[in-house]
Formats: C-alpha cells, sequence, structure tokens
C-alpha cells in the first residue's frame, strides 16, 4: 500500500512530522470508523482520524 503512495510524493505534514498517506474504514472508535495511514519518523500505522488535527484531503487506501 505504501510504495504507490510514495511514488506520488508527501500530501503534507499534520503537528508532530505526520505524514497522512490515504484514509480507511474500519473498526469503529472514537465516534468514528475512519482511520488514516500515515508515516512519522521511521516508521508507520493507522491513527483514528478523530485523533488527527489539521487534516487536509487524501484519497482512500
Amino acid at each position: 500500500m505504501y510504495s504507490d503512495q510514495w511514488k506520488n510524493g508527501y500530501r503534507g505534514y499534520v503537528s508532530g512530522g505526520v505524514v497522512l498517506i490515504c484514509w480507511a474504514d474500519g473498526a469503529w472508535s472514537n465516534g468514528t470508523n475512519r482511520w488514516f495511514a500515515v508515516y512519522y519518523g521511521s516508521g508507520s500505522g493507522y491513527i483514528n482520524a478523530n485523533l488527527v488535527s489539521g487534516q487536509y484531503t487524501v484519497s482512500a487506501c
């Protein structure tokens, strides 16, 4: 999933240097089922959309 996004370049940063890659719907948590795939420093993972301030537009994963 991540390799295709890196070819397109970063979309931008949210606070703390977290890069939003794309979004996906999954398990409900914190009032939403939307999750962002993110890159941060040398790691990557998913974060619940309601925990991300300063969101910008990214495509679905």
